[in-house]
């Protein structure tokens, strides 16, 4: 099922045919061409297993986020732990796909840890449930607009009221909730085709790691909008579906343990896994900054 409002918020009484055009959108703001060429690196990277993780803390993010549209940059912006690393380690196309981003920003200490031990001073985690709000914040202040791809309607209804109640000035330049199946060559161009119609600024893609990260690399060439960002369950976090660890366990790395008592079913598997093998793999690949300075004068240490 899909939709796509204006606003946001679709009506529950308002049937929206499958795949459908939106009748109304925020007017056009910005539709650059797609770029060609490499993207102009504006901060420091640590290798980490062979993937590029930005060194930046939330502000920093942000802030270079402001620049790439007021310079009319384009590309995406992934949002990655070491789960998500430890699929590109083994994916080159994945790993190609992190390392060509605007940003890679660290979602986890491991990778915090990593930049700091590889002499980074500023690195510090930047959440996706963090980002999302930080960036929406700027977007309703310089009056850019979004569209969300992802997700359940469930859960994009709840999203989209919950941020508009609490950014004053959002704009929602659509939103459309793929069905949980292989799109066909037609339904994927019409997803395309809606977003760039939308003048969107930025564009939200929570379909999960590394699903999403897939998507934005394969699709980079045919968005016009400025930035899109790869932020998982961002959406159901922001959304109120899915609870958050209470900060101190955020902060000291625990707030893995925190997820897996809410859900022990579906993450035992994945951590029993991960973090034995990210372990092993910064010992045996210790990681490295690649380039600019280690303390990047335009990021302030939190």
């Amino acid at each position: 099922m899909s939709a796509t409002e204006p606003r946001g918020v679709a009506h529950p009484e308002r049937k929206v045919p499958a795949m459908s055009t939106a009748q109304h959108r925020t007017p056009a703001q910005h539709r650059p061409p797609a770029p060609h060429g490499p993207v102009s690196r504006t901060h420091s990277r640590v290798d980490i297993m062979g993937v590029h993780v930005s060194c930046v803390n939330m502000g920093r993010a942000v802030s270079l986020v402001e620049e790439s549209v007021d310079e009319s940059q384009h590309g995406y912006v992934c949002v990655s732990d070491a789960n998500a690393l430890l699929h590109a380690r083994d994916d080159g196309t994945l790993r190609g796909v992190l390392n060509d981003s605007l940003l890679t920003v660290p979602d986890g200490m491991p990778l915090v840890w990593s930049g700091r031990w590889a002499g980074s001073h500023v690195i510090d985690r930047v959440p996706g449930p963090e980002l999302m709000p930080a960036v929406l914040r700027l977007s309703a202040a310089r009056g850019w607009s979004n569209y969300f791809l992802g997700g359940d309607e469930d859960t994009m209804r709840s999203l989209l009221s919950r941020l508009e109640e609490s950014i004053p000035g959002l704009q929602v330049a659509g939103w459309h909730c793929p069905p949980f199946r292989a799109l066909s060559e037609e339904e994927d161009e019409e997803i395309v085709r809606r977003i760039n119609a939308s003048g969107a600024t930025f564009l939200w893609v929570g379909l999960g790691a590394p699903k999403q990260e897939a998507w934005l690399g394969a699709h980079n060439h045919r968005l016009t909008v400025p930035v899109a960002f790869g932020v998982g369950g961002a959406f159901a976090m922001n959304a109120g579906t899915v609870g958050r660890a209470p900060r101190w366990m955020q902060r000291s790395g625990l707030e893995w343990s925190y997820r897996l008592l809410q859900e022990p079913k579906r993450l035992w598997p994945r951590y029993s896994k991960v973090i034995p093998r990210f372990l092993a793999g910064i010992v045996g690949d210790p990681p490295h900054l690649l380039t600019g300075p280690s303390r990047d004068p335009g990021a302030r240490t939190p």
